[in-house]
């Protein structure tokens, strides 16, 4: 049976979106991100000339997770969170894994145990990000960098595919 599309109305989505937004650099994902519903950036490295609003740099970990609650607990008109880049964001935590365990590197855990360490401030940071989706319905927009792998199938030929340039283990969240 056909459809008839003059029958359709528009309705609003439930929930604000959560969107994972990876390239090469120049593409325009920063500007994608400002052009959305009253943002709010979270720098954790240089993003640009992009006129928008911007919450402190995030240099360590701690300094994401404490803008994150500002945005969680104070009243504001703000209605796209964007953290500029998940690739940054991802070296502030391999710091604070490897000074909390007195190491100068997240490899000198060994093992793979500081990777593995990381994923419970991934989960801290998109609890937190979960949050002010639930409770304000803000969008939450992550940028990230992205690099080539080599994906071998076993019904084609292998070809080059893109990818968030994250850990493998932190790609899974």
């Amino acid at each position: 049976m056909a459809i008839d599309l003059k029958s359709l109305k528009k309705t609003k989505a439930i929930q604000a979106p959560r969107i994972v937004l990876f390239g090469v650099p120049g593409i325009g994902k920063s500007t994608f991100a400002a052009k959305t519903p009253d943002p709010i950036y979270q720098p954790v490295e240089d993003v640009g000339p992009i006129e928008s609003t911007f919450l402190p740099y995030g240099e360590t970990f701690q300094d994401v997770i404490d803008n994150l609650e500002a945005v969680a607990n104070q009243e504001h008109d703000f209605q796209t969170y964007v953290l500029d880049s998940l690739s940054a964001f991802e070296r502030a935590i391999w710091r604070h894994v490897a000074t909390q365990a007195n190491k100068a590197s997240i490899e000198d855990l060994g093992y793979g145990k500081g990777y593995t360490l990381a994923l419970d401030h991934w989960r801290t940071f998109l609890d937190g990000c979960d949050y002010i989706r639930n409770q304000k319905n803000m969008s939450i927009i992550l940028l990230a960098h992205c690099e080539v792998e080599r994906f071998n199938s076993p019904l084609t030929e292998p070809y080059d595919q893109y990818r968030p340039a994250l850990h493998k283990s932190a790609s899974q969240f």
